[in-house]
């Protein structure tokens, strides 16, 4: 089973497709199942957000056709033209801010990184559900209906692994790391003595000395 995924300033969506193969006669077979696209918050949202968000809804995607189909599904592959969305998936030792960390914990739990790849907008199918298409343009959508081309060839000849470089320390969802400094006093000045010198009247310093007597 096959996910593609995308996010614009308008709206995010998905397109799930089965790949089915022929073993009589070797042949590989591609049919869309089920799409999905919503419109983005009227809040205004960064891109890497919406993609983020779209993954997550992606992965539940991948879940529910899986739970409802009576194939067996052999593996789930997620393709996006976000790599930046792939160095969030990716990433294991970097912290983000609580958006962007709570998306790929829910990425993780249903999916594994190996899963996620890339592919190039062109040939991104999920683009029309985060763009939109008027009825008369989405009808002759060959690639909405039928998916990718590579689809129905072999695994070699689909779109190559990139590389995934690590994320930018200027990344705006970062969290930066703290500094603490510490002072150590190694003043040896007798407590009883800083004690006196802080009060100049006697009342004061007996009911500073109770307190401190009482803890």
């Amino acid at each position: 089973m096959h996910i593609f995924w995308d996010a614009s300033e308008i709206g995010y969506g998905c397109a799930c497709y089965l790949q089915m193969l022929n073993k009589s006669d070797g042949s590989v077979h591609c049919n869309f199942v089920m799409g999905k696209s919503r419109v983005t918050p009227s809040k205004p949202v960064t891109i890497p957000r919406l993609e983020l968000t779209a993954a997550v809804v992606a992965v539940k995607l991948g879940q529910l056709v899986k739970t409802q189909l009576e194939y067996k599904i052999d593996k789930i592959i997620y393709w996006t033209d976000s790599m930046s969305v792939l160095q969030y998936i990716t990433n294991t030792t970097r912290r983000f801010h609580t958006f962007v960390a709570n998306r790929p914990a829910v990425i993780h739990e249903g999916s594994e990184p190996l899963q996620w790849r890339h592919i190039d907008t062109k040939c991104n199918p999920a683009d029309i559900a985060s763009r939109g298409l008027k009825p008369c343009q989405l009808d002759k959508s060959k690639i909405w209906f039928e998916g990718p081309a590579f689809l129905i060839k072999e695994e070699r000849m689909w779109p190559k692994l990139k590389p995934i470089r690590g994320i930018s320390n200027s990344d705006r969802e970062l969290k930066q790391d703290l500094t603490v400094y510490c002072v150590k006093d190694n003043l040896k000045e007798n407590p009883i003595k800083r004690l006196l010198s802080k009060y100049s009247k006697l009342e004061k310093l007996q009911r500073s000395t109770a307190w401190l007597l009482r803890y």
